[in-house]
């Protein structure tokens, strides 16, 4: 059995795009507390915020009635943020690379969440879920 997950490292939120700003102030909370400051801070929420913007968009398409959850686990060296959501399957790994010398107006979101964070994982789990791993080495002390 998993330990324990303390309240304030999980939030869960209807799939509005309205209440990205929760979920942005969340994971800033939740970076801010495992040490991270400055750019490294922003970049935490950058890459959480564009996770949950694509799920609530693309995954859900905007419908209040489905919700998502995130989670945060702080080990040793590493802050770990998980997106949990039931929107029909979709593996980022999948699509198209990114194209820099022809900008565009969208579409740059999973660039810029593999960009700042150390890791991103991408699995469908047993339950149904979708669930996006985003780790981020903690600043040493």
């Amino acid at each position: 059995m998993a330990p324990a997950e303390p309240a304030g490292r999980r939030l869960r939120i209807p799939a509005e795009l309205e209440r990205l700003g929760d979920a942005r102030a969340w994971g800033r909370e939740q970076a801010a507390a495992a040490g991270f400051a400055g750019r490294a801070l922003g970049e935490v929420e950058l890459a959480l915020t564009e996770a949950v913007s694509n799920v609530i968009r693309h995954g859900y398409k905007s419908d209040p009635a489905s919700v998502l959850e995130l989670h945060a686990e702080m080990g040793d060296a590493t802050l770990t943020l998980r997106i949990v959501d039931h929107a029909p399957a979709f593996d980022p790994t999948e699509g198209d690379p990114v194209d820099l010398s022809e900008p565009k107006a969208g579409g740059y979101g999973l660039y810029l969440i593999e960009t700042v964070m150390d890791e991103v994982t991408w699995r469908r789990r047993t339950d149904g879920a979708n669930e996006l791993r985003l780790v981020r080495q903690r600043p040493m002390a």
